[in-house]
């Protein structure tokens, strides 16, 4: 019998190029159990769906390869050994550079890796960064209405309600409303 894993068995470091296609692997996984017996839809597209690795790839690749131009992006993944099983993203997703001092946060943890403080040491990572950059001024994120464990996660962050979608989405048939959250890095330095 294997012992139960623990935060401290796991890493968590800034994500290469070269190591895209284990992110692609892990979204996947983690897509499948979206909304999968007593845990909430937390994903945008149906859990039978697959994300496109190559086409991701060629996206993530430019994005992770800036800075802090526009479209860059950072992942901090989780790794349990050689198995990527959680990640949080911050990126810029605007068009314009009077936009440029907001990121928006995006994370999953596969579901044998939650409720062990995990999604906390994710933040933190992305959150500690995030400050150190004096363009940020703002992480945006968004989260399912009906997913109360990570709005818990995200308050205890500091994130706060800004505003809410009604029938932001439909996934496989249910409606799901979303909320916005905003973290005000200035309120964190």
């Amino acid at each position: 019998m294997s012992k139960k894993k623990t935060i401290s068995d796991l890493k968590i470091r800034l994500l290469t190029a070269d190591e895209i296609p284990a992110y692609t692997a892990h979204l996947n996984r983690n897509l499948k159990t979206s909304g999968l017996d007593a845990t909430p839809i937390f994903a945008m597209r149906s859990r039978t769906s697959v994300i496109d690795g190559e086409k991701m790839a060629k996206t993530l690749r430019v994005a992770l390869a800036k800075n802090t131009e526009h479209g860059w992006e950072k992942i901090w993944a989780a790794w349990d050994g050689d198995l990527l099983i959680g990640a949080v993203a911050l990126l810029t997703e605007r068009n314009a550079p009077s936009q440029m001092h907001r990121a928006t946060l995006g994370m999953g943890i596969e579901l044998d890796y939650r409720h062990m403080g995990l999604g906390k040491s994710l933040m933190s990572e992305a959150i500690q960064w995030a400050k150190a950059q004096t363009f940020l001024k703002w992480i945006d994120l968004g989260v399912f209405s009906h997913n109360a464990p990570a709005r818990r996660l995200y308050e205890s962050c500091g994130f706060v309600e800004c505003g809410r979608t009604i029938d932001a989405f439909r996934v496989d048939n249910h409606i799901i409303d979303d909320i916005q959250m905003v973290l005000d890095l200035d309120q964190l330095r």
